[in-house]
């Protein structure tokens, strides 16, 4: 039993084999993996259609609206995070994948600002780290699933979250590294600025090229949903386990 009245999963699927971690802790991580699940889209529906939180009379006070499925993304976790210590690696990915979300809100404002003046900077820094705490989101969420899938012997759902980080890498991580490369090589080549050729050469990217990140994202809302189902099975199972498929 862990402090705060928490049991350890890795507690019970290592010492018994045929057992599962309790039905109200697999619940909770179902529910917080739905929460997952669900949030990803939210916000990816309300970043690209750029709604925005706030009176448009108050200027700079708006928020986009993608803001509000982080904070379901923020909610999944934090369920994720009151079931108690799995494992060590699984517990600081948790912490981990909050941190980003705090720092996802943070960059939340820049996104509006960085709009309405492209050119700006400071405003396209936020922008990038925001990219990046984004994709940093995704490889933790997938690095959750594997870890747990891996403990409860779920092989075809640790599988499904290996590819979906994988895909977050060369789909994500890969050409954001491009593109930021490709940019700095121009700058150093006509003695421009690195920000302003980043800013143009992202406008230049094919409409197939931009909908790349969309992959990783499916890939890990799937795995998510697929996590929330083995737990949801094992819960309401006989012996507390679920059957690999």
């Amino acid at each position: 039993m862990q402090a705060g009245g928490h049991q350890s999963v890795r507690g019970r699927t290592s010492a018994e084999p045929g057992r599962g971690p309790a039905p109200e802790i697999l619940l909770r991580l179902a529910r917080g993996y739905a929460c997952i699940f669900w949030g990803i889209p939210l916000t990816l529906l309300l970043y690209l259609h750029r709604v925005r939180l706030g009176s448009p009379s108050r200027g700079l006070l708006q928020l986009p609206g993608y803001v509000l499925g982080v904070v379901l993304i923020y909610w999944g976790l934090l369920l994720l995070y009151s079931v108690g210590e799995i494992s060590p690696l699984w517990l600081r990915r948790v912490r981990r994948a909050i941190a980003s979300v705090f720092l996802m809100v943070y960059f939340a404002p820049f996104v509006y600002w960085w709009q309405r003046l492209p050119y700006e900077t400071f405003f396209l820094i936020n922008v990038l780290l925001l990219a990046v705490c984004a994709m940093w989101l995704l490889m933790l969420v997938n690095g959750t699933i594997e870890e747990l899938a891996g403990l409860m012997g779920w092989h075809a759902l640790r599988n499904l979250a290996e590819i979906s980080a994988w895909s977050v890498i060369f789909l994500m991580v890969l050409p954001f590294l491009a593109l930021f490369l490709t940019s700095l090589a121009s700058t150093v080549r006509f003695n421009g600025n690195l920000f302003a050729e980043l800013a143009a050469l992202q406008r230049r990217v094919p409409l197939w090229a931009a909908a790349l990140p969309l992959v990783p994202c499916a890939a890990t809302m799937t795995a998510a949903w697929r996590g929330k189902e083995h737990c949801l099975e094992a819960a309401v199972s006989p012996d507390g386990a679920h059957a690999d498929q």
